[in-house]
């Protein structure tokens, strides 16, 4: 009679125990956390990258240096993992990794290495939706682990075992409201931020809907030049690359016009140069660039009138999202053809596609190291005893009369040169903020061969030598470069070194006082200001390309 009452009570205790299993269950949400690691995360702003579970389980550990702690759920998840498989209680652990994990909805940047560079956070993918499900499942196996527990061991009731219905529930809410927001970002967002949504689950922010900038009626073609006009903020680099009128030539509109000077590029040899004149005619449209900061947030505005009829083609305004990883509508800093900027400024102009040379990099005259030689000094001011020490002081003959102060041209690097032509170093600020360079003049006409570390010229005839020396370990790298004044073509260019301890004291502290050309090279006279030391080296320079 006992044996067959401890059967029944037996049977009982199987008929209400609960299904799935707690061991099933805890089986079904490893399962699910494993394939967690191999889908999508996170997405980045950073070249939109995409991040698995396995990169962000490897990388996360470093994610408390960002203020966040969600990564360390996952070493609790394994821990209350395994002790569900031996049949100990894992609720504080569970409960604890759950609340961690909510602290993914505050990583708002994710660390990209060790040295602190980050970026933010644009959206969520299926890996993201599966980890948490593989939470609320562990919760639901973890309640069914402590009514187990009860019926084993014939108990009352507890309250742990509510995490079986929360875990169920949770699980069911968090993929429903997924469903929820994937839909609506769908909805709400336009085609580009649609397609970029493509394989994700929702994004962390609110999607861009702005309409892509377009154009009703483009001005006319090769109409005249374009006028920029920049507002004070809009020269620093928010508003890159419309504050450069390089990036507007290259895209294709002939004639730029900045500051009362129009820009355009020039055939010079078998390349092109960027040159400037005086502005003249009036400019067939004004493009007026701002840049301000609305609420928080950095926005771009671009605006083009036509100049004779004062019709607004049209007025754009870019929002940035997410500490300005990205604009609504989408905003380029380097945008190829059929991106934004350059596709609605090259459609309001009716601009084609330029040629090669002028739509990527400017074709490259030969650099200077490519005609490296070894000077042969012929005469030093050693040679007469005098030390670095004992050297007479420069007089004033020793600076080109061209250099004196008042003429228009007195820049100090310009040496022997007419008073109209030479490096423009006096000027405004406008080719700093321009990056355009420093403008070598030919009378009214400026040339910007780049941007460089010192501007030095000595002028002959219908030619300039542009030049400039590094010291480094008693040695003279003089680079040197011969330009034709009348389309600043590169005739050569090289570079020469100089070995004399008693010369190579500093950077740039040689001036060419006068350069020879020759069947075997260039025959150089140098001085060095300073001291008033002069050198005449000889340097077998090829002066052909």
């Amino acid at each position: 009679m006992k044996s067959q009452t401890s059967r029944l009570a037996s049977s009982a205790s199987q008929t209400h125990r609960p299904l799935p299993s707690a061991r099933t269950l805890s089986f079904v949400a490893l399962s699910l956390w494993l394939a967690s690691l191999a889908l999508t995360g996170l997405v980045l702003y950073a070249k939109q990258q995409r991040m698995t579970g396995a990169e962000i389980l490897a990388m996360g550990w470093l994610s408390p240096l960002m203020g966040n702690f969600a990564w360390f759920a996952n070493p609790l998840f394994l821990w209350a993992f395994i002790r569900l498989q031996t049949r100990k209680s894992a609720v504080a652990l569970t409960v604890l990794a759950i609340l961690l994990s909510l602290d993914t909805f505050r990583l708002s940047n994710y660390l990209l290495d060790e040295g602190g560079g980050s970026t933010s956070v644009y959206a969520y993918g299926w890996g993201v939706v599966l980890w948490f499900a593989a939470l609320c499942v562990l919760a639901a196996a973890v309640g069914t682990r402590q009514i187990e527990t009860r019926i084993e061991s014939g108990g009352v009731e507890g309250t742990d075992e509510w995490f079986r219905p929360i875990g169920f529930a949770l699980c069911i809410s968090m993929l429903m409201a997924s469903g929820y927001l994937a839909i609506q970002d769908r909805r709400l967002a336009n085609n580009v931020e649609r397609e970029r949504l493509s394989g994700l689950v929702f994004k962390r922010g609110p999607v861009c809907g702005a309409t892509e900038p377009s154009v009703a009626q483009p001005l006319g073609r090769d109409s005249g030049p374009v006028e920029v006009r920049l507002s004070e903020g809009a020269y620093g680099g928010i508003s890159y690359p419309l504050n450069k009128p390089t990036h507007l030539l290259k895209w294709g509109i002939p004639v730029v016009r900045v500051a009362g000077r129009d820009y355009s590029y020039a055939p010079a040899g078998d390349g092109q140069i960027l040159t400037s004149v005086p502005a003249s005619d009036t400019a067939a449209a004004i493009l007026v660039v701002a840049s301000s900061v609305v609420e928080g947030r950095h926005q771009i505005g671009a605006k083009l009138v036509e100049q004779a009829t004062e019709r607004v083609v049209f007025d754009q305004v870019w929002r940035a999202e997410a500490k300005g990883a990205r604009y609504c509508p989408d905003y380029s800093t380097s945008p190829k053809e059929g991106e934004q900027p350059r596709k609605l400024i090259t459609e309001a102009l009716a601009v084609q596609s330029p040629p090669a040379e002028v739509q990527g990099q400017v074709a490259r005259p030969p650099q200077p190291a490519e005609n490296r030689v070894n000077a042969v000094i012929v005469s030093n001011t050693d040679a007469l005893g005098l030390s670095e020490q004992s050297s007479p002081q420069p007089t004033k003959s020793a600076v080109p009369q061209s250099n004196v102060a008042g003429l228009r041209r007195s820049w100090m690097g310009n040496r022997s040169c007419p008073d109209n032509v030479g490096w423009d170093g006096w000027g405004s600020d406008s080719p700093v903020r321009l990056d355009t360079g420093w403008p070598f003049m030919v009378g009214d006409r400026a040339f910007y061969p780049g941007s460089r570390e010192r501007y030095n010229a000595l002028c002959a005839g219908d030619h300039a030598y542009l030049f400039f020396g590094v010291a480094r370990d008693g040695k003279y790298y003089l680079t040197l470069e011969k330009r034709r004044l009348s389309d600043f073509h590169q005739v050569w260019s090289g570079l020469v070194v100089i070995q004399d301890q008693y010369l190579s004291t500093g950077d740039d502290v040689l001036k060419v006082d006068t350069v020879d050309e020759g069947a075997d090279g260039l025959t150089i006279g140098l001085t060095k200001e300073q001291t008033g030391r002069t050198a005449v080296v000889k340097a077998p320079l090829r002066l052909t390309r």
